[in-house]
């Protein structure tokens, strides 16, 4: 549940619904309010292996 992430539930405190859609790696948002393109979402998850 997002409340069980800080970093979440004070974000969706600040901005509302406004923050969604939100993407959040290893507890760290990173993209807020539109969705990323496969290369930038890429960019951010630890490579495979």
């Amino acid at each position: 549940m997002f409340t069980e992430r800080p970093a979440v539930y004070q974000k969706l405190l600040a901005e509302g619904t406004n923050a969604l859609p939100m993407v959040a790696v290893d507890g760290a948002i990173c993209f807020s309010g539109r969705y990323p393109s496969y290369e930038e979402l890429r960019g951010q998850l630890p490579p495979l292996g």
